[in-house]
């Protein structure tokens, strides 16, 4: 890594999960299009495995597909916010799914 990318790393603002989630929600009520007949939400941010890795990150579903392009916004704003800011890792707590329930395991 060259002495630009790590500066960019570094001076990118670190941000909660949450925060992160209610950032993405506030920019996509923001402009979300006036003619969605759809109660199109942003989907809720993961802390997890990356598929077929062994490496652990935040990542979001694909948004459901919408006529108005709703789905589309909600990708393009995660994009855009995952460059601007470093969503930092959920503190002390890992959680897994067990049987359709989540069961927070303390790393603390």
């Amino acid at each position: 890594m060259g002495d630009s990318e790590s500066t960019k790393t570094i001076s990118r603002p670190l941000i909660s999960g949450p925060n992160m989630y209610a950032l993405l929600i506030g920019e996509f009520d923001r402009i979300k299009p006036a003619g969605c007949t759809r109660s199109c939400r942003v989907p809720l941010p993961f802390w997890g495995p990356a598929p077929g890795s062994q490496s652990v990150y935040w990542f979001m579903a694909p948004p459901p597909t919408c006529p108005s392009g709703c789905g589309k916004l909600i990708t393009e704003l995660w994009a855009r916010l995952t460059t601007e800011y470093r969503i930092a890792p959920p503190e002390k707590e890992t959680v897994l799914w067990k049987h359709g329930s989540r069961v927070p395991i303390s790393q603390g």
